[in-house]
């Protein structure tokens, strides 16, 4: 009984992290998705590299919180798979 207790509390952390990294996702793909309409155009070369540095560190940040909603959602079955009533 104690463990199941455990488990749904882990349950709902997880459920919480799940949701913040879903929304970080998907504002993190958004911005990425922006039109870039001054790239290149009268810009200093180091404003474009700024530009291009943070669009590959947003690239890397979905790609993480990915892999941890992925590694959330696993857990998250297999709690589901040990606490179901045999």
């Amino acid at each position: 009984m104690a463990q199941n207790e455990a488990f749904a509390s882990v349950r709902v952390r997880l459920e919480q992290e799940r949701a913040s990294l879903r929304s970080d996702i998907k504002a993190l793909a958004a911005d990425n998705q922006a039109p870039q309409d001054n790239a290149g155009i009268g810009n200093h070369i180091a404003d474009d590299a700024a530009d291009v540095f943070a669009r590959e560190r947003d690239g890397a940040n979905v790609t993480r919180n990915l892999d941890a909603f992925w590694w959330i959602h696993r857990h998250r079955a297999e709690i589901e798979r040990r606490t179901r009533p045999s």
